[in-house]
């Protein structure tokens, strides 16, 4: 009897292990096979907000905490009173919404990354900081964006991720966005809306999925999208209007876009004083609800494997006691 309930346990745990690795993914690290560029900012702030020549700040594996960013101002305070909070830490890379070449000026901030070669992009984790002073926040919204060639992007994003959205406070964050399955690409852009003036970014870690044999590529998925309708007016064969007629229109259609103008600045100043209760991502839930429903066909199979030999052995062992 010893040696059946060793064995039952033997299969349970085969059959766990089993179950465990047959839903995981193996994901690597590629950050030291990319590369990186960002919006000029360099005629705000601090020299160290960008990166030195041949230097990238987001892949040198320094993930700073609130203690070594309290030392590092209190350091910098001893030369120069007037630094607040932390910004005297130099492991930052900081995006401004508010330059010409902006992602969307007054709205967004943007990072193109390239790879060496063409990876099988899978997840991708974000470090920021919030700051109690000079309008710095973590991002309200992630979106990534995937190209062939480094030129043209696909106008749907193909993992979204709502941040955590803290401005004028100290605080760090760090936002994980899963895609629901690899992308076969050699660029990605990341779009992060930000609620401050500024983001800072001090580290980026990127995975690829490497037995992502059939991954979608950049190119399927840009092809796949429909045609941008052509905003070309039609010409219209209705005569002329009265130019007194063509003035009132101009007025009205002037009173809407002011009308427009200010219903979006509405809609901004909302965003920016959204929740900043951290939102789950709908390509990382669903990630995570496929990995969990493997798992559990594996321990179904487990225990009706172990019912069966919990039979077999009530079974066996009766037939002893009964001869």
């Amino acid at each position: 009897m010893k040696k059946i309930l060793a064995l039952i346990l033997t299969v349970c745990l085969a059959f766990s292990v089993a179950g465990v690795y047959a839903s995981a993914e193996t994901l690597d690290g590629i950050e030291d096979i990319a590369t990186y560029t960002v919006p000029d900012a360099t005629q705000y702030g601090q020299p160290w907000y960008v990166d030195e020549v041949g230097e990238y700040k987001l892949f040198d594996g320094e993930i700073p905490d609130a203690n070594m960013l309290d030392a590092a101002r209190d350091e910098a305070i001893k030369e120069n009173p007037e630094i607040k909070d932390w910004y005297a830490w130099h492991g930052w890379i900081a995006l401004a919404k508010t330059v010409e070449d902006a992602y969307e000026k007054g709205k967004s901030v943007c990072i193109d990354f390239r790879f060496e070669r063409e990876v099988t992009l899978k997840e991708m984790i974000f470090h920021t900081a919030a700051m109690a002073t000079g309008n710095v926040g973590n991002p309200t919204e992630y979106r990534i964006y995937v190209s062939e060639d480094g030129e043209t992007y696909n106008r749907e994003p193909v993992a979204t991720i709502k941040g955590t959205g803290e401005v004028n406070e100290a605080k760090l964050a760090e936002t994980k966005l899963t895609l629901d399955e690899a992308i076969a690409t050699s660029y990605v852009r990341v779009v992060m809306d930000a609620p401050g003036a500024w983001v800072f970014v001090s580290e980026v870690e990127i995975y690829e999925d490497i037995d992502a044999t059939d991954a979608v590529t950049a190119g399927e998925i840009i092809a796949a999208e429909p045609e941008e309708e052509s905003s070309a007016p039609e010409e219209s064969s209705e005569p002329e209007e009265s130019s007194a007629a063509s003035s009132e229109e101009e007025d009205d259609e002037s009173s809407a876009a002011a009308s427009e103008a200010s219903s979006e600045e509405d809609e901004e100043e909302s965003s920016r004083a959204a929740s900043s209760a951290p939102a789950s991502s709908a390509a990382s839930s669903q990630a995570d609800a496929d990995d969990s429903g493997s798992m559990w066909v594996w321990i179904v199979i487990a225990a009706v494997v172990v019912v069966v030999i919990v039979i077999v052995a009530i079974v066996v062992s009766r037939k002893k006691k009964a001869e």
